[in-house]
């Protein structure tokens, strides 16, 4: 720790707490995650830490999180790993439905990064908000690989992830094996959150949920374009034989036209920016939604990415 100077808690956990925090030679950000031994002991978690830490090193991709190294002393176990400025997009995703192109934006830099781990046999089991993070301009960073695994198929011996994100094949006992398409159905789940700001399948008990997930009836709102309910339903198929594969993701007719709405709101925003460095443009006649987004340098630099 003494190469460290530590900052504000960015956030806590069954087994870690997250810190946010600077290398004091070079003043370089990064996060740390400490994890104490006792815990780790307590919940017999040790080889769980172990896989996280070897699948995440192996891991090289523009929209993964980065782990940097780890150390430890007598109590505690630190990871160091890359900062994602903006944080995770639980809050924006529960504040309000995301408009379509900024949801397939993010849909296309998960899937990307999935597909990146499924062809190095890794499965992460726990795609949801809370693990999708943003940097400093907008792109999507992938994290938090505790229940990752480094395998082709895995025997269905034990529930893990979050039940809300769990394909159906990892709730049924008799179907033993499950693949890396499970991540694909957390994608799918995790679309409907981006553009319903709700989960598509809810129930009172564990008990409830569970038959909802099984039974697999999918209602998607109305204000849902068509072409956004038809990958949802390609990524939620229960039987995962049907489910979409990631390779074909972003050749899907909605991610194509989303991604180039947003291509050219982005061209729209740099033209009238650089235009302004020559035009004197009175911004406000400019409608009130575009005035703002040229204002504003997070969601400029946001676009720009």
């Amino acid at each position: 720790m003494k190469d460290f100077d530590l900052g504000r808690v960015l956030g806590k956990g069954r087994f870690a707490t997250v810190y946010l925090a600077r290398e004091k030679l070079k003043g370089f950000i990064v996060v740390l995650k400490v994890i104490y031994k006792s815990v780790l002991a307590k919940y017999q978690a040790e080889r769980a830490l172990r896989s996280e830490i070897e699948v995440q090193a192996h891991l090289r991709h523009p929209n993964i999180v980065r782990i940097f190294g780890y150390f430890h002393d007598a109590d505690r176990i630190y990871l160091i790993l890359e900062y994602a400025m903006n944080g995770d997009i639980f809050n924006d995703v529960q504040s309000c439905r995301l408009d379509e192109h900024t949801a397939a934006s993010y849909t296309a830099q998960v899937g990307r990064a999935l597909h990146y781990m499924h062809r190095n046999y890794v499965i992460h089991r726990d795609i949801k908000l809370e693990n999708v993070y943003l940097n400093e301009s907008g792109q999507i960073k992938v994290g938090d690989f505790g229940w990752s695994v480094h395998t082709h198929k895995l025997k269905n011996d034990k529930v893990v992830g979050t039940l809300h994100y769990m394909a159906p094949e990892m709730l049924t006992p008799e179907s033993n094996l499950y693949d890396h398409k499970v991540d694909n159905w957390a994608l799918g789940i995790l679309l409907y959150e981006m553009l319903c700001s709700a989960l598509p399948f809810y129930g009172e008990t564990e008990e409830d949920l569970e038959r909802k997930i099984l039974r697999g009836k999918l209602k998607i709102p109305p204000f849902v374009s068509p072409e956004a309910a038809d990958l949802m339903r390609r990524l939620l198929q229960k039987d995962p034989r049907k489910r979409m594969e990631l390779d074909e993701l972003e050749a899907h007719p909605w991610v194509v036209k989303q991604l180039r709405v947003r291509s050219l709101k982005y061209l729209c925003l740099k033209f009238v920016r650089e235009s302004s460095k020559f035009f004197e443009y009175d911004l406000g006649k400019l409608p009130v939604k575009l005035r703002l987004e040229i204002q504003d340098d997070t969601i400029y630099r946001f676009y720009y990415q």
